[in-house]
């Protein structure tokens, strides 16, 4: 997995953030005439992967985590 580092606060304070991206993956073709959530495209299209996002946010953001209850 390719991570990008974010500089600007996307919700996690002022400090860089480095978010999971992908590169290289042929985008598939799909059928436009079907409504799609974001995260169905997320998925199929860009083959996002949800799971280490959020275990990247446990891992980097715990206090913030622990703080909040």
């Amino acid at each position: 997995m390719h991570y990008e580092i974010l500089d600007t606060d996307v919700g996690q304070g002022a400090r860089a953030v480095a978010v999971p991206v992908t590169y290289g993956k042929p985008v598939e073709r799909t059928d436009i005439c079907q409504p799609y959530s974001v995260a169905e495209v997320l998925q199929t299209v860009f083959h996002a992967d949800f799971q280490a996002v959020l275990e990247n946010y446990v891992r980097t953001e715990t206090e913030q985590i622990q703080a909040a209850g």
